[in-house]
């Protein structure tokens, strides 16, 4: 974890054999996630983000597809 603004940060990532594409995390936190179209799977749109949201959108996934190594 790393310190920015006074917020935590954390690294996040998603895994992509797992997820079922439902565009949950989107949906809670477009900041952070997006959809390729073309391959038709979640990204990315940070490499690290506040600790907060990032558990946020852990906790909503389904398939608990969102993974922090932090």
């Amino acid at each position: 974890m790393t310190a920015h603004n006074n917020e935590t940060q954390l690294e996040y990532c998603v895994n992509t054999t797992e997820c079922s594409g439902c565009l949950a995390c989107v949906e809670m936190c477009p900041d952070l996630f997006g959809w390729d179209d073309i391959n038709e799977q979640v990204i990315i749109k940070k490499e690290c983000a506040d600790a907060d949201e990032v558990a946020q959108a852990m906790a909503y996934c389904p398939n608990d597809c969102i993974e922090s190594p932090d």
